[in-house]
């Protein structure tokens, strides 16, 4: 039998282990397999459901993504880590108002989270930029889902981020 066989076997955590493990090799395909399998013995299994909606963002699945985060929040409203890559979800769609509300949720959890400040930060600004927008008669500033990466750059610039947390917030945003 190879690695997939007809029935789960073995636990739910040595099957996201190696979900891990497959994902870091570029493996996504059978690294989602490894999850699922996961998933079958455990539904409940947040860990797995967190592996796998990080590798859904990391292909650019938002849709997937967020399912796979909101089920995480259903077994455990106080995953911070879900909340805050729920939040990046929301600022890459351009959803400043629901970004804030994620960032607001991880800081009531964890309120020295870096990350979270930070992307609060980009959220409201953004925000601002859209006020702007449709409030503005010429209507010359456009949001588009590039901005929190201007912003991002924008802080690093005026010194507002390190280098270090400049590059962990964009691994985020990618």
């Amino acid at each position: 039998m190879g690695l997939f066989s007809s029935k789960p076997k073995g636990d739910a955590v040595e099957w996201n282990d190696k979900g891990v493990l497959l994902g870091e090799q570029g493996d996504a395909q059978n690294a989602m397999e490894c999850f699922d399998r996961a998933l079958e013995i455990n539904p409940n299994y947040a860990e797995a459901w967190h592996n796998k909606g990080s590798l859904y963002y990391k292909q650019g699945d938002t849709e997937n993504a967020m399912k796979c985060f909101d089920r995480v929040l259903e077994i455990d409203p106080n995953d911070a880590e879900a909340w805050l890559k729920k939040g990046a979800l929301y600022v890459k769609q351009g959803d400043a108002q629901n970004a804030i509300e994620c960032f607001d949720r991880v800081l009531e959890i964890d309120p020295n989270n870096k990350d979270a400040k930070e992307f609060k930060k980009i959220a409201i600004e953004e925000s601002s930029i859209k006020d702007i927008e449709e409030s503005s008669v010429n209507k010359t500033t456009k949001i588009t889902e590039d901005n929190p990466m201007k912003i991002l750059k924008m802080r690093l610039a005026k010194g507002e981020i390190t280098e270090e947390e400049f590059t962990r917030l964009k691994s985020l945003l990618e």
